[in-house]
């Protein structure tokens, strides 16, 4: 199977970009549905491309290609564990996309509401293989505008609302470019699918011509089109590429469907001069039949597609560059002004689109300014080497203007432009010294972003090929209609205002998006700090048998600066402890690995060696973190040890809230000790003893962020461990009264143990 770059439905227009030798994008079509597989592993595509058999459904197979692929490998674990891929599919059947990803960028669409969404999705290979099935994300087509899929950091650029006007890979890699490689690398390995839904067709107008071989005819049937685009469109510009590329086409369908001739064929007629003959001589006996048809989207799409119904030709040397005056010039010239521009049914069927919707409304910007007061802001240069028509000029537009710097031929224009650096240029094409083309490209070499305006007669089509190649940026045709001009300055001046406040909201989007990448960069580094702290957690309640244990553990950052183990010591004894390191984040949350650490390998190694003893822990412990804390740092603790045969209690507390004891006495026991928290320099160790009369009883141990509320505080918590003999209903309770679980502004962690005779 052929990978194409470009698929065309009723319903959407999809092109791949892929500036590498082995792509790393395929698509394919099967029935009603357009399967694309993007990897950064070209052997994945590969094999894919060959091994892909459909069977009864779409997730059937890929079951199969993965099963294979891992049979093929022998280790899904090294390489279907690693696999990164999407896979997307179109299903014009079930109006809906299916999407998939594993370890890729997530796919981006723009709905018919302009917005721009990210459709999140992760899957393991191995773990669909284990469960025979595909979980797709779907999305229904029809609510989609556009959709972009990458195989690097694209879906991260911050296209903003300027994806709103991306149609074709054309455009997205012109506002790569225009982003910069401070964002992305552009070299490195850029691959990309962009599809574009077609939505709803607001107008279609088709055209058939059956004809002879007059070129009189083909003539006459670009009046009528021109004629049919003007009453459409507004903007001279887009109108005259439009026409140009229109006429280019029906030139080659004229002479590819009508006159049997290809592209070297018309080379060789033209080299010799017989080309003309040639036309006189076929005249008489060729007829064929050139359709048109064109058709405007509501989504602001203007597609015009043109069949000849010839034999076809090489596509290929219509996309070079042109290589002599005789043949291919405007062909070449069209890929480069329509946005996009490709050839089916052997070159028989050309088909391109120009994207027409923001020609009065050119960007989603709030300008918050008149049109007058925008083009009264102007500095013009006026350039015409007749004086009636510079002096008429001059008069309809010197009070409509800031400045008007006028020049009588294109030496003196340029002068004047590299003098006072106008605004736009607005120049005359047939000029001594110096005519406009001459002048246009001048300028443009200087400042590229000027506009400059012709103001010429623009069904000429060899002026359009010149001034397109050396940059006009619009055409006003002569005699100047003054409704027109004012329009053209209004277009001029819009544009440099959205332009200057397109890149003001570009470094500002810089700016945030290169906050964001550091946010995000530092947030997956915290996640997996996180993840590292929490293994450092023991928590082994399942392993003591005769008590039963529940735990509430919640940091306010992804780093936290609690910690707490619950471990088992043997049948009878077992130690609970608790971390409260001074504040929050990365600060906070080494002194609280620090100490976990430390205290399950202390713990590990006196369980080897001779034995657990509570007063030689906590005087190692306070001795190694006393290495680690700032001067000023502060550190809370509790270590509780219960002996739960004869129900004996050895405990310490520095800081922390005292350990709650409810015997089922009718009495609440606050177990305090006489330590504040712990501090640098700190020595003192005074472990506390207490035994428990009653066979059934529950204790409460908990950090100092639990109750540290103005609307919930120790005391508080004294009362709902007395109102609530199980654990849920306590947690419950905490979060119902202080809002805590939501407003949470300190680590919370607690350790609730009970025991039933």
């Amino acid at each position: 199977m052929k990978n194409r770059t470009s698929f065309l439905r009723d319903s959407f227009f999809l092109e791949i970009h892929d500036n590498i030798a082995i792509p790393l994008i395929y698509s394919f079509e099967v029935e009603n549905a357009l399967v694309s597989i993007a990897s950064t592993d070209s052997y994945f595509i590969k094999f894919a491309r060959s091994n892909l058999k459909i069977s009864d459904t779409l997730e059937s197979s890929l079951l199969e290609l993965f099963s294979l692929f891992d049979e093929k490998n022998n280790s899904v674990d090294s390489v279907l564990g690693n696999l990164s891929f999407q896979i997307m599919v179109i299903d014009e059947r079930e109006n809906k996309i299916k999407y998939i990803t594993c370890d890729m960028p997530n796919i981006q669409i723009v709905n018919i509401e302009n917005r721009l969404i990210e459709l999140e999705g992760n899957a393991r290979v191995f773990d669909m293989i284990k469960k025979q099935e595909i979980l797709y994300i779907t999305y229904p087509l029809s609510q989609i505008s556009k959709i972009l899929l990458s195989t690097n950091r694209i879906s991260q650029v911050p296209f903003s609302r300027d994806f709103n006007n991306i149609f074709s890979k054309k455009d997205l890699i012109s506002q790569l470019d225009e982003i910069g490689e401070d964002i992305i690398d552009l070299s490195n390995d850029l691959s990309f699918l962009l599809c574009n839904a077609n939505i709803g067709k607001d107008i279609e107008l088709n055209r058939v011509y059956k004809i002879d071989a007059k070129i009189s005819n083909i003539e006459n049937i670009e009046r009528e089109l021109e004629s049919l685009l003007e009453s459409y469109f507004d903007n001279a510009t887009l109108n005259a590429k439009t026409i140009l590329t229109i006429n280019e086409l029906l030139l080659n369908a004229y002479e590819h469907g009508v006159l049997r001739i290809d592209g070297k064929k018309k080379q060789e007629l033209m080299e010799e001069g017989l080309y003309d003959d040639h036309l006189l001589r076929v005249e008489q006996g060729n007829v064929g039949v050139i359709e048109v048809c064109i058709t405007f989207y509501k989504s602001g799409i203007l597609k015009v597609s043109i069949d000849d119904f010839g034999d076809g030709f090489d596509l290929e040397t219509l996309k070079l560059p042109a290589k002599s005056e005789y043949r291919g010039r405007g062909i070449s010239m069209s890929y480069n002004i329509v946005n996009s521009l490709f050839f089916q049914n052997n070159g028989s069927r050309a088909i391109f689109f120009v994207n027409y919707s923001n020609t009065n409304d050119m960007e989603d910007i709030s300008l918050n300014i008149s049109g007058e007061e925008l083009v009264k802001s102007l500095k013009v240069l006026y350039v015409e080497d007749d004086k009636i028509i510079r002096d008429i000029f001059t008069t309809l537009i010197k009070n409509r203007i800031k400045i008007l710097y006028s020049a009588k031929d294109g030496n003196e224009g340029l002068n004047k432009f590299q003098k006072y650096h106008p605004d736009v240029v607005i120049t005359d094409v047939n000029m001594p010294y110096m005519n406009g083309i001459e002048l246009c490209r001048a300028i443009k070499k200087i400042s590229p972003q000027t506009p400059v305006i012709f103001t010429t007669a623009y069904h000429n089509h060899g002026l359009i090929y010149d001034s397109l190649e050396v940059g006009v940026d619009k055409f006003l045709a002569k005699p100047i209609d003054i409704l027109k001009l004012k329009n053209a300055l209004f277009q001029v001046s819009k544009k440099l205002h959205i332009k200057a406040k397109k890149e003001s909201n570009k470094r500002y989007e810089y700016n945030i998006y290169s906050l964001r990448e550091k946010t995000l960069s530092s947030m997956a580094e915290e996640k997996l700090a996180s993840k590292k702290q929490k293994l450092i957690i023991r928590d082994e309640k399942e392993l003591i048998e005769n008590l039963k244990i529940e735990s509430f553990y919640r940091p306010v950052e992804i780093l936290g600066g609690d910690s707490y183990g619950v471990c088992k010591l043997d049948e009878n004894f077992s130690l609970f402890y608790l971390i409260d390191a001074m504040g929050s984040g990365i600060v906070a949350s080494t002194t609280a690995v620090l100490s976990s650490s430390f205290i399950n390998r202390s713990i590990d190694i006196s369980k080897k060696r001779d034995g657990f003893v509570l007063e030689r822990l906590v005087k190692d412990y306070m001795e190694f973190i006393d290495n680690y804390m700032l001067e000023d740092e502060i550190l809370s603790f509790t270590f509780f040890l219960l002996d739960s045969s004869k129900n004996e209690i050895s405990y310490i507390n520095y800081g922390n809230f005292p350990p709650l004891l409810d015997d089922f006495s009718g009495e609440i026991f606050e177990l305090k000790g006489s330590n504040s928290p712990f501090r640098k320099g700190d020595s003192s160790a005074l472990i506390l003893r207490r035994r428990v009369d009653s066979r059934s009883y529950r204790v409460l141990l908990s950090t100092s962020g639990v109750a540290q509320s103005e609307n919930f505080g120790y005391r508080d918590l004294l009362k709902s461990f007395h109102k609530h003999s199980d654990f849920p209903k306590l947690l419950e309770d905490i979060k119902s009264n202080l809002s805590v679980y939501r407003k949470l502004q300190n680590d919370m962690t607690m350790i609730y143990i009970s025991k039933e005779s």
